[in-house]
């Protein structure tokens, strides 16, 4: 079974190779200006050597690379791959493969005419782009950074954890993150300063994080284990198996949690699913892997993203296939996951970002061996058209 490279960026990883991220600079014919906060410049992998942690947190406005028309999203518009995608309000935001962030007007029409705006964010793959609030968005850079932003592209804050690549973080407060990182660690940062790491328990690298209440969060990684965290001390609190393989998304859902893994599952658990674990093991009845409340095996290949929009889940694997699901519920609280419609796209072989546009009725799809776009519609693409989406120059 291959290997899920989220934690190198893109693709997907063997014993036998590792892709590596290179930061990359071609504009495309752009005028892009490079930040002055940026740090220096590394390779992106999941376990390398290990030193103490420091955090480097750097305030400042960001120079915004100048207002740009772009003639095709598969190619002049962008320089690299799509890996991060947020539609918010007016406009959507892409994140790519060297660090570049993206911001244009949304919804647009297939070949219109569009102004966009870039500018240079991290120094590698950006991992996530996330709401802040209504004006501001947070990036998150594979290169141990975080930012955070205005709709137009002032930097209003900026963190990094040295010597650690991020695969995700979950924001507490105002300057308190908790950091997924590579090598299986989790960290809490509180004002520039590091408050705990974990001792690496995921093994090669911690992929997600959820708040499970105001005390505890779970983290999920490379071991197929969840793991809870008391978030004031970082001190573990539980432990659980869930997936045979790596679990590669964890998404809050209401009241339960959900996942999705390497071994092509989507499954469902109650929030309570440490205090569950411990009586299966008092009773004498707990199994290699905590029962789901419900799961669907979506995938044949490994999957790479999971995103949620009310009762929709929506994932995508290595070998370009894209799935939307269901999730529903029964008498006596009974859930099910139903799968609505699913796609094989080799030209989006692997899928490295997914987004969910409800006002159009669609999804964002970004993946491929190039820089491209696409959107599905929510209903059924196999009825309803299907497009990579393209911009016209003005």
């Amino acid at each position: 079974m291959s290997m899920i490279a989220r934690c190198v960026g893109l693709g997907s990883q063997t014993s036998k190779h590792r892709e590596k991220i290179q930061g990359r600079g071609r504009s495309g014919g752009w005028s892009i200006l490079i930040l002055s906060a940026f740090m220096s410049w590394g390779s992106i992998g999941c376990d390398k050597g290990s030193q103490d942690q420091e955090v480097d947190q750097k305030r400042g406005q960001a120079q915004v690379g100048q207002s740009q028309v772009l003639k095709r999203l598969d190619d002049s518009l962008l320089s690299g791959r799509v890996t991060a995608i947020l539609r918010q309000g007016q406009w959507l935001y892409l994140g790519e493969e060297g660090g570049v962030l993206r911001r244009l007007p949304w919804p647009s029409e297939r070949k219109r005419s569009v102004d966009v705006i870039g500018w240079m964010a991290h120094e590698g793959a950006v991992r996530h782009i996330r709401k802040l609030s209504k004006n501001s968005i947070r990036s998150v850079g594979a290169d141990g950074s975080w930012a955070d932003w205005s709709s137009e592209g002032q930097l209003k804050r900026r963190g990094r954890v040295s010597d650690f690549h991020i695969n995700d973080i979950l924001r507490l407060g105002e300057e308190d993150e908790v950091i997924a990182t590579d090598r299986g660690s989790v960290i809490r940062v509180t004002k520039q300063t590091r408050r705990w790491r974990t001792a690496g328990e995921h093994g090669r690298a911690t992929f997600g994080l959820i708040k499970l209440d105001r005390q505890r969060l779970l983290s999920v990684g490379a071991d197929g284990w969840g793991r809870c965290w008391l978030i004031d001390q970082g001190e573990a609190c539980g432990a659980v198996p869930l997936h045979q393989g790596w679990i590669t998304g964890v998404s809050s859902f209401g009241e339960m949690i959900i996942t999705g893994g390497s071994d092509g599952f989507i499954k469902i658990w109650d929030l309570h699913l440490f205090e569950q674990f411990n009586r299966e093991e008092k009773d004498g009845h707990s199994k290699h892997l905590l029962t789901a409340m419900t799961s669907l095996r979506a995938h044949d290949g490994d999957l790479t993203r999971l995103v949620t929009h009310q009762d929709l889940v929506l994932t995508g694997s290595e070998d370009g296939r894209v799935t939307l699901s269901q999730v529903t519920k029964g008498s006596e609280n009974k859930v099910f996951l139903k799968q609505r419609w699913s796609r094989l796209s080799p030209q989006l072989k692997p899928i490295l970002s997914l987004a969910f546009d409800p006002d159009q009725q669609r999804v964002l799809v970004g993946g491929g061996q190039q820089a491209q776009l696409w959107s599905f519609v929510i209903q059924q693409p196999s009825v309803h058209p299907t497009e990579m989406l393209e911009f016209t120059k003005k």
